[in-house]
């Protein structure tokens, strides 16, 4: 089973399950699923220790963000491999119709800059982005700005960003 072979997205109904993506841990936990491993290995890549794993690796499994990729044998245990349940994790029009407006407003911005934050934290470890301006590795431009738009507008937006995106998107590209 390949990356391709993944459901393009997992639909979230409920605030309980889009908080567990705003868990630092949790949130690195699948972020370094999408290639299936072990708790060991999961650990070694993440450099923590394993038994402080377990705890968030069952919590994703009974959400169902992550699924059991193999059994297998290693000497006289059975270690079980996982992978990320989908490509991408969405909250579903179940989770917009029934979760009130304002937990649905914390849940998703809870996720959101949970996963920002670790995306700049390790870029920065990892010397893609250094925030010293004589050593730039990669641009970076962080700001707030509010901007009032029409629903038709708005829309329009989306859209443009959305094919942005597909045409920046490095997933078949190697980014070096």
């Amino acid at each position: 089973m390949t990356f391709d072979d993944l459901d393009d997205v997992f639909w979230i109904d409920d605030a309980e399950t889009m908080e567990m993506l705003a868990d630092g841990t949790r949130l690195e936990i699948i972020e370094n699923l999408y290639q299936p491993r072990s708790v060991t290995e999961l650990a070694a890549a993440m450099e923590v220790p394993r038994t402080r794993l377990y705890h968030h690796v069952n919590l994703l499994e009974q959400a169902g963000l992550i699924t059991v990729f193999e059994r297998r044998e290693v000497g006289a245990i059975t270690e079980t491999v996982y992978r990320v349940a989908a490509k991408n994790f969405q909250p579903s029009q179940k989770f917009l119709d029934e979760v009130d407006p304002s937990d649905q407003a914390v849940a998703i911005l809870d996720s959101l800059f949970a996963s920002t934050k670790a995306d700049i934290v390790r870029a920065v470890r990892t010397e893609e982005m250094i925030l010293d301006e004589a050593r730039v590795r990669r641009y970076a431009s962080m700001g707030r700005r509010l901007t009032r738009l029409t629903p038709t507008r708005l829309g329009e937006l989306v859209t443009e960003l959305e094919a942005l995106l597909q045409r920046f998107d490095v997933e078949d590209e190697d980014p070096e």
